[in-house]
């Protein structure tokens, strides 16, 4: 059997949760050999072609990058003839077809950020954010055939997020990518390759699945309990937004909720940002607003 820095190592990633565990992992003593992440993107209204931001950090690693638009019809020679031991999978954004998944000799394992077989699919922390759970959590499992359904090697929780700023983005960076990342190197990859680590089938009676959010899904209203608000807010923190639709002078104007704070176990808005002007404290929406 290899040592763990002779894995020839592909990687799946597109997302802050595979550059933070594509860091880890080379800090760690383990550079991939190649990775696979999606095509350059056009952004803003120039429609200019961006590179993902984990291809940066590939190139900065010296590690070759392939980005295919599909992987359905094929792969490409990259990863055909890598002669590669494992794939490791993290936000890639793409279902990987059985004839990928069988190119590693070992299989392909995936970072996914809940309890499964609990939050399988695309938004795992940020529904279980929006249901205001306390814990969130980390399975590194074996892929197969089906959404997050394969067979367990490694699960933990973690309580002490309750209290994180909001905001997906960090908490995506922290759980996923650096406590991720820790935990694929030290009690996975390694027990793993000395066959010392088996994985186990998942209770998938128990399976419950997340879809992909919408704009709709940070809509909120002032009357709502002011917790459930909090969980859409952070839960929707930066994309797509938290808001409420407030009749002002006979128009209906959108107004997104940027700042929320919990003090002395009181919660509430701090700041907002009614369509067409610029952001205000809530006091200050109050007084011009809902009078």
């Amino acid at each position: 059997m290899k040592e763990l820095n002779e894995l020839n190592i592909v990687l799946y990633g597109t997302g802050p949760l595979a550059e933070s565990l594509l860091v880890t992992l080379v800090e760690g003593g383990v550079t991939p050999k190649l990775l696979v992440t999606k095509p350059d993107s056009k952004v803003g209204r120039a429609q200019t072609l961006q590179a993902p931001n984990i291809k940066h950090l590939a190139d900065m690693y010296r590690i070759p990058v392939v980005q295919p638009k599909t992987l359905k019809e094929g792969s490409p020679d990259e990863l055909r003839e890598g002669d590669f031991d494992l794939g490791i999978v993290a936000s890639y954004g793409m279902i990987l077809p059985d004839h990928v998944l069988e190119i590693p000799s070992l299989g392909t394992i995936n970072v996914h950020p809940s309890l499964l077989p609990l939050y399988r699919g695309p938004t795992p922390i940020e529904s279980a954010l929006l249901n205001n759970e306390k814990n969130l959590s980390i399975s590194i499992m074996f892929l197969d055939d089906q959404v997050d359904h394969g067979p367990i090697l490694l699960q933990k929780s973690y309580p002490d997020f309750e209290d994180l700023p909001d905001g997906t983005s960090e908490i995506f960076e922290k759980l996923s990518g650096v406590r991720g990342g820790v935990m694929l190197l030290s009690e996975v990859l390694l027990p793993f390759t000395r066959g010392v680590l088996t994985a186990e089938e998942q209770d998938h009676s128990k399976a419950t699945f997340t879809k992909k959010f919408t704009k709709e899904t940070g809509l909120v209203s002032l009357t709502d309990d002011i917790e459930k608000m909090h969980s859409v807010f952070r839960a929707c923190t930066p994309w797509p937004g938290c808001y409420f639709v407030h009749n002002h002078k006979g128009k209906d104007i959108r107004v997104k909720v940027t700042e929320m704070l919990t003090e002395s176990g009181v919660t509430s808005i701090k700041k907002v940002l009614p369509e067409g002007k610029k952001e205000m404290d809530f006091e200050s929406f109050k007084h011009g607003y809902l009078k």
